[in-house]
Protein backbone atom coordinates (compact mmCIF):
# COMPACT_ATOMS: atom_id res chain seq x y z
CA UNK A 1 0.00 0.00 0.00
CA UNK A 2 3.30 1.73 0.01
CA UNK A 3 2.46 3.61 -3.30
CA UNK A 4 -1.06 4.75 -2.30
CA UNK A 5 0.48 7.59 0.71
CA UNK A 6 -1.20 10.33 -0.95
CA UNK A 7 0.52 14.02 -1.69
CA UNK A 8 -0.43 17.07 0.46
CA UNK A 9 0.02 20.24 -1.30
CA UNK A 10 2.85 22.20 -0.20
CA UNK A 11 0.32 24.53 1.89
CA UNK A 12 -0.86 21.92 3.88
CA UNK A 13 2.52 20.89 5.13
CA UNK A 14 1.37 22.34 9.03
CA UNK A 15 -1.17 20.24 8.71
CA UNK A 16 0.95 17.34 7.90
CA UNK A 17 3.09 18.37 11.04
CA UNK A 18 0.34 18.35 13.03
CA UNK A 19 -0.26 14.60 11.84
CA UNK A 20 3.45 13.61 12.70
CA UNK A 21 2.78 14.43 16.28
CA UNK A 22 -0.45 13.38 16.28
CA UNK A 23 -0.30 9.43 16.58
CA UNK A 24 2.17 6.65 15.43
CA UNK A 25 1.76 4.50 12.06
CA UNK A 26 2.10 0.88 12.61
CA UNK A 27 3.78 -2.03 10.38
CA UNK A 28 2.94 -5.66 10.91
CA UNK A 29 5.86 -7.57 12.65
CA UNK A 30 5.51 -11.44 14.11
CA UNK A 31 3.62 -12.62 16.82
CA UNK A 32 2.28 -15.57 18.47
CA UNK A 33 -1.33 -15.01 17.03
CA UNK A 34 -0.07 -13.65 13.88
CA UNK A 35 0.95 -9.82 13.30
CA UNK A 36 1.42 -7.73 15.81
CA UNK A 37 2.05 -4.23 15.15
CA UNK A 38 4.67 -2.43 16.67
CA UNK A 39 5.94 1.34 16.30
CA UNK A 40 9.83 2.00 15.97
CA UNK A 41 11.95 3.47 18.59
CA UNK A 42 12.77 7.44 18.42
CA UNK A 43 16.04 6.74 17.32
CA UNK A 44 15.28 3.97 14.75
CA UNK A 45 12.93 6.06 13.34
CA UNK A 46 14.61 9.76 12.89
CA UNK A 47 17.33 7.86 11.74
CA UNK A 48 15.37 5.98 8.60
CA UNK A 49 13.70 9.52 8.25
CA UNK A 50 17.31 11.34 8.11
CA UNK A 51 17.80 8.33 5.24
CA UNK A 52 15.04 8.29 3.67
CA UNK A 53 14.98 12.67 3.60
CA UNK A 54 18.93 12.58 2.44
CA UNK A 55 17.81 10.19 -0.63
CA UNK A 56 15.55 13.00 -1.84
CA UNK A 57 17.82 15.91 -1.01
CA UNK A 58 15.55 17.31 2.01
CA UNK A 59 17.31 18.23 4.95
CA UNK A 60 15.94 16.32 7.92
CA UNK A 61 12.92 17.92 10.07
CA UNK A 62 12.99 21.10 8.01
CA UNK A 63 9.10 21.15 6.80
CA UNK A 64 8.02 18.87 9.23
CA UNK A 65 8.80 21.41 12.28
CA UNK A 66 7.79 24.25 10.19
CA UNK A 67 5.03 24.86 12.69
CA UNK A 68 7.16 25.49 15.62
CA UNK A 69 5.33 23.38 18.19
CA UNK A 70 5.10 19.76 16.95
CA UNK A 71 8.05 17.67 19.01
CA UNK A 72 9.66 14.82 16.67
CA UNK A 73 9.79 12.92 19.92
CA UNK A 74 6.26 12.20 19.73
CA UNK A 75 6.23 10.02 16.49
CA UNK A 76 7.19 7.32 15.57
CA UNK A 77 7.86 5.58 12.09
CA UNK A 78 6.72 1.73 10.44
CA UNK A 79 9.81 0.55 8.10
CA UNK A 80 9.02 -2.84 6.66
CA UNK A 81 10.35 -2.00 3.15
CA UNK A 82 11.56 0.66 0.86
CA UNK A 83 9.58 2.00 -1.54
CA UNK A 84 9.00 1.58 -5.36
CA UNK A 85 10.67 4.82 -5.67
CA UNK A 86 13.26 3.22 -3.81
CA UNK A 87 14.00 6.50 -0.99
CA UNK A 88 11.46 6.56 0.94
CA UNK A 89 10.46 3.54 3.22
CA UNK A 90 7.43 2.73 3.34
CA UNK A 91 5.39 3.53 6.16
CA UNK A 92 7.00 6.84 6.87
CA UNK A 93 4.77 9.92 7.42
CA UNK A 94 6.87 12.66 5.92
CA UNK A 95 6.38 15.85 5.03
CA UNK A 96 4.16 16.29 1.88
CA UNK A 97 2.78 13.18 2.91
CA UNK A 98 0.06 10.82 4.76
CA UNK A 99 -1.01 7.28 6.02
CA UNK A 100 -3.84 6.08 3.27
CA UNK A 101 -5.68 5.23 6.31
CA UNK A 102 -6.48 5.79 9.51
CA UNK A 103 -7.94 3.59 12.09
CA UNK A 104 -10.14 5.18 14.90
CA UNK A 105 -9.34 3.28 17.40
CA UNK A 106 -6.77 2.40 20.25
CA UNK A 107 -8.27 -1.33 20.50
CA UNK A 108 -4.41 -3.43 20.08
CA UNK A 109 -6.85 -6.36 19.30
CA UNK A 110 -8.15 -3.75 16.11
CA UNK A 111 -4.52 -2.74 15.19
CA UNK A 112 -3.78 -6.43 14.90
CA UNK A 113 -6.18 -7.84 12.82
CA UNK A 114 -6.27 -4.46 10.63
CA UNK A 115 -2.14 -5.46 9.81
CA UNK A 116 -4.00 -8.06 7.94
CA UNK A 117 -5.28 -6.35 5.19
CA UNK A 118 -3.47 -2.98 5.29
CA UNK A 119 0.63 -2.61 5.98
CA UNK A 120 0.92 0.92 7.15
CA UNK A 121 -1.82 2.55 8.56
CA UNK A 122 -2.27 5.24 11.84
CA UNK A 123 -3.79 4.96 14.79
CA UNK A 124 -5.70 7.69 15.61
CA UNK A 125 -8.10 6.92 19.08
CA UNK A 126 -11.54 8.78 19.03
CA UNK A 127 -12.66 10.68 22.06
CA UNK A 128 -16.34 10.83 20.66
CA UNK A 129 -19.00 9.76 23.03
CA UNK A 130 -20.22 6.72 23.51
CA UNK A 131 -23.68 6.93 25.25
CA UNK A 132 -26.41 5.70 23.61
CA UNK A 133 -30.55 4.89 24.21
CA UNK A 134 -29.99 3.06 21.10
CA UNK A 135 -30.46 -1.15 22.40
CA UNK A 136 -30.92 -2.61 19.11
CA UNK A 137 -27.32 -4.61 18.58
CA UNK A 138 -26.50 -3.67 14.86
CA UNK A 139 -28.10 -0.12 15.26
CA UNK A 140 -25.89 0.62 18.44
CA UNK A 141 -22.78 -0.96 17.46
CA UNK A 142 -23.26 1.06 13.62
CA UNK A 143 -23.92 4.46 15.55
CA UNK A 144 -20.65 4.00 17.84
CA UNK A 145 -18.33 3.12 15.05
CA UNK A 146 -20.20 6.35 12.85
CA UNK A 147 -19.23 8.66 16.19
CA UNK A 148 -15.94 7.57 16.39
CA UNK A 149 -15.05 7.58 12.47
CA UNK A 150 -16.49 11.48 12.23
CA UNK A 151 -14.57 12.55 15.55
CA UNK A 152 -11.59 11.48 14.14
CA UNK A 153 -12.22 12.49 9.91
CA UNK A 154 -13.06 15.81 11.07
CA UNK A 155 -10.25 16.76 12.57
CA UNK A 156 -7.91 15.15 9.95
CA UNK A 157 -10.08 16.59 6.40
CA UNK A 158 -8.93 14.35 3.23
CA UNK A 159 -7.78 11.19 5.06
CA UNK A 160 -10.08 8.28 4.71
CA UNK A 161 -10.94 7.06 8.98
CA UNK A 162 -12.21 3.78 9.76
CA UNK A 163 -14.06 3.28 13.35
CA UNK A 164 -15.24 0.33 14.37
CA UNK A 165 -17.32 -0.78 17.76
CA UNK A 166 -18.23 -4.20 19.18
CA UNK A 167 -21.15 -4.99 21.30
CA UNK A 168 -22.35 -8.13 22.86
CA UNK A 169 -25.81 -9.08 23.26
CA UNK A 170 -28.11 -11.94 25.09
CA UNK A 171 -31.74 -12.59 24.88
CA UNK A 172 -32.11 -8.83 23.62
CA UNK A 173 -29.75 -7.83 26.79
CA UNK A 174 -26.41 -5.75 26.16
CA UNK A 175 -23.91 -6.59 27.97
CA UNK A 176 -20.91 -3.89 27.69
CA UNK A 177 -17.61 -4.05 29.33
CA UNK A 178 -17.47 -5.07 33.07
CA UNK A 179 -16.59 -2.08 36.01
CA UNK A 180 -14.82 -4.49 37.89
CA UNK A 181 -14.26 -8.26 38.67
CA UNK A 182 -17.59 -8.95 40.33
CA UNK A 183 -19.50 -7.66 37.84
CA UNK A 184 -17.20 -9.68 34.86
CA UNK A 185 -18.24 -13.16 37.07
CA UNK A 186 -21.57 -12.09 36.93
CA UNK A 187 -21.50 -11.59 33.16
CA UNK A 188 -19.56 -14.69 32.19
CA UNK A 189 -22.47 -16.90 34.44
CA UNK A 190 -24.90 -15.17 32.63
CA UNK A 191 -23.32 -16.74 29.33
CA UNK A 192 -22.49 -19.77 30.93
CA UNK A 193 -24.18 -22.45 28.66
CA UNK A 194 -25.64 -20.01 26.47
CA UNK A 195 -25.47 -18.50 22.74
CA UNK A 196 -25.22 -14.94 22.52
CA UNK A 197 -24.70 -12.37 19.49
CA UNK A 198 -21.09 -10.45 19.25
CA UNK A 199 -21.99 -7.36 16.61
CA UNK A 200 -19.45 -5.40 15.27
CA UNK A 201 -20.48 -1.62 13.49
CA UNK A 202 -17.93 -0.53 10.98
CA UNK A 203 -18.10 2.82 9.67
CA UNK A 204 -15.73 4.16 6.76
CA UNK A 205 -15.25 8.06 5.61
CA UNK A 206 -13.38 8.80 2.40
CA UNK A 207 -13.78 11.05 -0.19
CA UNK A 208 -16.59 12.74 1.43
CA UNK A 209 -18.36 9.73 1.81
CA UNK A 210 -19.79 7.64 4.46
CA UNK A 211 -19.96 3.73 4.34
CA UNK A 212 -21.56 1.58 6.92
CA UNK A 213 -21.50 -2.14 7.77
CA UNK A 214 -21.76 -4.53 10.55
CA UNK A 215 -21.02 -8.05 11.57
CA UNK A 216 -23.12 -10.16 13.69
CA UNK A 217 -21.12 -13.86 15.23
CA UNK A 218 -23.11 -16.50 16.93
CA UNK A 219 -21.28 -17.24 20.11
CA UNK A 220 -21.65 -20.62 22.54
CA UNK A 221 -20.59 -20.71 25.86
CA UNK A 222 -20.27 -24.30 26.87
CA UNK A 223 -21.79 -24.62 30.90
CA UNK A 224 -19.29 -23.22 33.41
CA UNK A 225 -18.53 -24.41 37.03
CA UNK A 226 -18.44 -21.73 39.67
CA UNK A 227 -14.68 -22.51 39.91
CA UNK A 228 -13.54 -21.47 35.86
CA UNK A 229 -15.75 -18.63 36.69
CA UNK A 230 -14.07 -17.37 39.53
CA UNK A 231 -10.80 -18.16 37.85
CA UNK A 232 -11.42 -16.36 34.26
CA UNK A 233 -12.68 -13.27 36.20
CA UNK A 234 -10.02 -12.96 38.38
CA UNK A 235 -7.61 -13.10 34.84
CA UNK A 236 -8.16 -9.50 34.41
CA UNK A 237 -8.83 -10.18 31.03
CA UNK A 238 -12.49 -9.37 30.22
CA UNK A 239 -12.37 -5.90 32.38
CA UNK A 240 -11.45 -4.23 28.91
CA UNK A 241 -13.89 -5.93 26.75
CA UNK A 242 -17.42 -6.26 25.68
CA UNK A 243 -19.26 -8.93 27.24
CA UNK A 244 -16.23 -9.55 29.84
CA UNK A 245 -14.61 -11.93 27.76
CA UNK A 246 -11.76 -12.00 25.06
CA UNK A 247 -11.69 -15.39 22.64
CA UNK A 248 -8.05 -14.55 21.70
CA UNK A 249 -6.69 -15.51 24.52
CA UNK A 250 -7.77 -16.86 28.04
CA UNK A 251 -11.15 -17.15 27.18
CA UNK A 252 -11.02 -19.87 24.58
CA UNK A 253 -11.60 -22.03 27.15
CA UNK A 254 -14.97 -20.76 27.95
CA UNK A 255 -16.35 -21.25 24.43
CA UNK A 256 -17.92 -24.42 22.96
CA UNK A 257 -18.47 -23.50 19.72
CA UNK A 258 -19.08 -20.07 17.09
CA UNK A 259 -21.26 -19.48 14.44
CA UNK A 260 -20.00 -17.54 11.71
CA UNK A 261 -16.93 -14.54 11.61
CA UNK A 262 -14.56 -15.28 14.13
CA UNK A 263 -12.18 -11.89 13.43
CA UNK A 264 -15.80 -10.42 14.42
CA UNK A 265 -15.64 -11.40 17.80
CA UNK A 266 -12.23 -10.62 18.75
CA UNK A 267 -13.05 -7.02 17.36
CA UNK A 268 -12.92 -6.58 13.60
CA UNK A 269 -14.58 -8.77 11.26
CA UNK A 270 -12.22 -8.80 8.64
CA UNK A 271 -14.37 -9.64 5.36
CA UNK A 272 -16.38 -7.15 5.86
CA UNK A 273 -13.48 -4.60 6.57
CA UNK A 274 -12.30 -5.65 3.22
CA UNK A 275 -15.45 -4.77 1.59
CA UNK A 276 -15.60 -1.13 3.09
CA UNK A 277 -11.95 -0.59 1.81
CA UNK A 278 -12.02 -1.95 -1.77
CA UNK A 279 -15.50 -0.32 -2.01
CA UNK A 280 -13.80 3.35 -1.73
CA UNK A 281 -10.38 2.24 -3.70
CA UNK A 282 -8.19 1.33 -1.36
CA UNK A 283 -5.20 -1.21 -2.39
CA UNK A 284 -4.68 -4.04 0.42
CA UNK A 285 -2.37 -6.76 0.91
CA UNK A 286 -4.98 -9.02 -0.55
CA UNK A 287 -5.27 -6.88 -3.79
Amino acid sequence: VGELLCPLHKSAEKEACHRLAAGPLYSPAPSAYGRQLTPLSIVEGQALRAESLKATGRKVWESSLSCGNAEPQATHFSAETWSDSGCVPQGHILPGMTAPLILASASPRRRELLGHLLSQFEVIASDADESSAETDPARLAVELARRKALAVAGAHPGCAVLGADTVVALGGRLLAKPQDEAENRTFIRQLSGQTHQVVTGLCLVADGQVSTAHESTAVTFRPLTDTEIVHYAASGEGLDKAGGYGIQGLGMALVKGIDGDCSNVVGLPLGRTLELLRGVGLRTNWD
